[in-house]
C-alpha cells in the first residue's frame, strides 16, 4: 500500500537525516525544486498527494484543500508554533538566543553600524554620540508571555546585570518566581520596561495587543521586540508609533505577512529592524524540526501516532 502513496514536500530539504527518513519510507516522495513557488505551481504539484510538507509562507486554505483532493490524508508544516506544530524543547532554545541577539542589535545599533560602515568614511561621521546605542546593564526588561521560550529569554539576560526583569501571563509562573521574576500588570509591563519583548502565544487575548494605545503607554526611550506571531501587533499602528519616535526602535522577526515586500513602509524607517522569521534558523534547531516534519508525515501515512499532532478547536 504505502508505493501508492504520494508525498510533496514544497521545498527541498536542506538535512540528510530528514532526507533519508523519506526516501526509505516506502511512498513516493516529490521534492520541490522550483524556486520560488508560486500559489498555482503549488497547487498543481500537490494535486493528487496524500501527503503534503510545507512551509509558513504557503496558505494551506479551503481552496488548496479542495484543489488537491480527499485523498489527502496528512499535512505537516516545518514551523514553530501553537499555530502550525509545536516542536516544544527543540525551538525554545535557538529562539531565545535569536529574541536577544535582536534586541542587542537594535539597541546596540549593530547592523546599522555595519552598513553606514559600508557606504561611509568615518573619519567625516565620528564623534562621541556616533551611533550610541543603549546597555541592558542596570535595566528593567519587560517579557509577555512568559512560557518555555520566555523562561530561556529571561534566564539568560540575568547574565547581562539587568536590574530586574517583569513579565505579564495569564497565569503566574512558578518558574519564573523561582528564578526572582516579577509578575505584573500589562499596563505596567508597558510603563515599566525599558526593553520589551514580546514571546507570548497567539490567540483572542494577545491578537493586535501593541497596538497604539499600548506603544503609546511605553516609554520614549524603549526598545520593543517581537519574536512571538505577527499578528500580536498592529504594524500600522507601530509605523506611525516608530515614524513620530514615541518609542525608540523596534527589532521584528515575524510580520504580517511572514515576508514583507520590499516596499513596505516599515522597511523606510531607521528606528525599525526586521529579520526574515528566522529566530528558529539554528543548525541543529532546523535539523531536529526538518526530522520531526518527516516523522510525522511518516507516523500519519501509517495510520499511527503523530509526534506533534495540532488540534482543531472551533471557537
Amino acid at each position: 500500500m504505502n508505493e501508492k502513496l504520494k508525498v510533496f514536500v514544497t521545498l527541498p530539504f536542506d538535512f540528510e537525516d530528514a532526507h533519508n527518513l523519506l526516501s526509505n519510507s516506502g511512498f513516493e516522495v516529490i521534492i520541490n525544486e522550483e524556486l520560488p513557488l508560486d500559489r498555482s505551481s503549488l497547487l498543481r504539484k500537490a494535486r493528487g498527494c496524500h501527503g503534503i510538507i510545507c512551509y509558513p509562507t504557503q496558505n494551506i486554505d479551503k481552496e488548496f484543500l479542495n484543489f488537491v483532493g480527499n485523498q489527502l490524508k496528512v499535512v505537516c508544516t516545518n514551523s514553530v508554533g501553537y499555530n502550525h506544530i509545536d516542536l516544544k524543547e527543540c525551538s525554545k532554545l535557538a529562539v531565545a538566543e535569536f529574541a536577544i541577539g535582536l534586541l542587542l542589535n537594535v539597541s546596540r545599533k549593530i547592523s546599522e553600524g555595519i552598513e553606514f560602515y559600508k557606504k561611509n568614511d568615518l573619519n567625516a561621521y565620528w564623534t562621541e554620540s556616533f551611533l550610541l546605542g543603549k546597555s541592558l546593564e542596570g535595566s528593567t526588561v519587560g517579557i509577555l508571555g512568559l512560557g518555555r521560550i520566555g523562561l530561556c529569554i529571561a534566564a539568560r539576560l540575568k547574565g547581562f546585570d539587568v536590574k530586574k526583569i517583569i513579565y505579564h501571563n495569564r497565569h503566574r509562573s512558578v518558574q519564573g518566581d523561582e528564578l526572582g521574576f516579577e509578575l505584573v500588570e500589562f499596563e505596567e509591563l508597558l510603563t515599566g520596561s525599558d526593553f520589551l519583548i514580546c514571546s507570548c502565544s497567539l490567540n483572542k487575548e494577545s491578537k493586535n495587543i501593541f497596538n497604539k494605545k499600548a506603544f503609546e503607554k511605553m516609554k520614549p526611550s524603549a526598545i520593543f521586540v517581537n519574536v512571538s506571531r505577527g499578528e500580536c501587533v498592529d504594524q500600522d499602528e507601530l509605523y506611525e508609533v516608530l515614524k513620530e519616535n514615541k518609542i525608540l526602535a523596534a527589532g521584528l522577526d515575524v510580520t504580517i505577512p511572514y515576508l514583507l515586500a520590499k516596499e513596505h513602509k516599515l522597511f523606510s524607517l531607521e528606528n525599525c529592524f526586521i529579520t526574515p522569521y528566522i529566530s528558529s534558523a539554528e543548525e541543529n534547531c532546523r535539523l531536529k524540526m526538518s526530522v520531526v516534519t518527516a516523522k510525522n508525515l511518516i507516523n500519519g501515512l501509517n495510520g499511527q501516532n503523530l509526534l506533534y499532532p495540532l488540534e482543531f478547536h472551533e471557537e
